[in-house]
């Protein structure tokens, strides 16, 4: 989640300066997906929740910060699609929903992997 964190709030700061959005995700969702879990494997799990807190009090403030014209003016999301910031932040809440639901399968049967179950 951080990963896309990280995509969006880069987005949402050109996006503010009045720049023209580009595309981070350039090799594909599951491939950008695979590598910020990969940037992140040796993490514990004290330093995934404090990178998960930081990142998400930054897109916070950068929501925050950005210009009330610009919540109107679409732009670029990180993943090449082209949008609303309200269709952004919908599309974050139903994929945070659908990991949260996975997570919540997971903790019930920790030694079974989620891979092919959603």
């Amino acid at each position: 989640m951080t990963g896309w964190d990280d995509s969006t709030i880069e987005a949402l700061r050109t996006h503010a300066k009045g720049e023209p959005v580009s595309k981070t995700v350039t090799t594909g969702i599951d491939d950008y997906n695979a590598r910020a879990v990969s940037e992140r494997a040796s993490l514990d799990l004290d330093q995934v929740l404090k990178e998960f807190g930081d990142k998400r009090i930054t897109l916070i403030e950068t929501l925050r910060d950005l210009p009330d014209e610009k919540f109107n003016v679409p732009l670029n999301f990180p993943w090449g699609e082209f949008g609303s910031l309200a269709y952004l932040i919908e599309i974050f809440v139903d994929h945070e929903e659908e990991l949260a639901e996975h997570l919540h399968l997971w903790l019930k049967n920790p030694d079974e992997p989620l891979v092919g179950r959603h």
